[in-house]
């Protein structure tokens, strides 16, 4: 296991620790006792790490073992991003609610990881679902909010229809264009079913997820033609170009584009965060803070 002691600890009641108990009621463990969670433990850094990329990659997810001490910690690929962000980012930031209407709310995440304000959101839609046949609020000033879909599950319990976006760090060109304007704005949606799992449509406006090209990088491998685009808008091979200098192809071409538009619209500019040219990659130690925003929805069908 990593070495925990040479991270900072977030005691019982932090801001952190809801979203990691909110991962063990759904399944996902990870941390002290052998992998197992510990609800009256603290919690660490690069536990929660672990707890953010199970989130990610499921429950049977094992993440690397790493070596080192922080902030030299050894890590391959996306847990070490993960460590990095965490230290890097506002651990005792604390949601607002901003706005409140009927069936609307605007909740700022403060800078903060936003898993915290999306449960939060998700609560509020289901209330107001439930009174006024829809229910819809926005998060702005927030960050990677992981896997859509999982969100949207206690959206299925309810009974009701669930609809979830978040925009991102530019990564899709205009149509026709050579730079990323576009993130890749993943859209889930949840629809119950009686007795039975419900079902969870997820999925991200690019023909494959930036982290693929990354591997395919730190690799030395080429990628399929269809996948990104060079510093010129052309089709390319190089997941170096593709990722330093390139951007990443739509699914659909101008329609994937024209998708990914709406979303930032979504996510943007009825929460007043940060469009995709305005934030820095997830992927980077260094740069500002995403300040990106989520909108979920739940609708009652009677």
């Amino acid at each position: 296991a990593p070495a925990t002691a040479t991270f900072t600890d977030v005691p019982t009641g932090h801001p952190f620790f809801r979203f990691v108990e909110a991962f063990s009621r759904a399944g996902i463990t990870g941390g002290c006792g052998g992998g197992n969670y510990c609800p009256d433990a603290p919690v660490t850094r690069a536990q929660m790490a672990v707890f953010l990329l199970k989130a990610e990659h499921g429950s049977a997810y094992t993440p690397p073992t790493c070596t080192g001490v922080f902030p030299d910690v050894s890590c391959p690929g996306p847990f070490a991003d993960w460590v990095e962000q965490l230290a890097a980012g506002d651990g005792a930031a604390r949601p607002a609610m901003l706005a409140d209407r009927a069936a609307t709310c605007l909740i700022d995440n403060r800078d903060g990881l936003p898993y915290v304000s999306a449960q939060w959101a998700i609560e509020e839609v289901i209330q107001r679902a439930r009174r006024n046949g829809i229910g819809f609020a926005g998060i702005r000033n927030s960050a990677h909010v992981g896997v859509l879909g999982i969100h949207l599950l206690p959206v299925a319990e309810a009974g009701l229809v669930g609809f979830a976006f978040t925009n991102s760090p530019a990564a899709i060109p205009a149509w026709g264009g050579k730079k990323a304007l576009f993130g890749t704005n993943p859209v889930a949606a949840v629809f119950p079913r009686r007795d039975k799992q419900p079902i969870v449509v997820d999925l991200a406006l690019t023909t494959v997820v930036r982290g693929r090209i990354m591997m395919a990088m730190r690799r030395g491998e080429r990628i399929p033609e269809g996948w990104a685009l060079d510093r010129e808008g052309r089709p390319t091979t190089d997941p170096k170009e593709a990722i330093e200098h390139g951007s990443l192809f739509p699914i659909g071409g101008a329609k994937g584009a024209m998708l990914a538009l709406m979303f930032e619209l979504i996510c943007a500019s009825l929460t007043g965060a940060a469009i995709g040219p305005e934030a820095d990659s997830f992927f980077s130690e260094d740069g500002n803070r995403p300040r990106i925003g989520q909108a979920f929805m739940a609708i009652d069908p009677g």
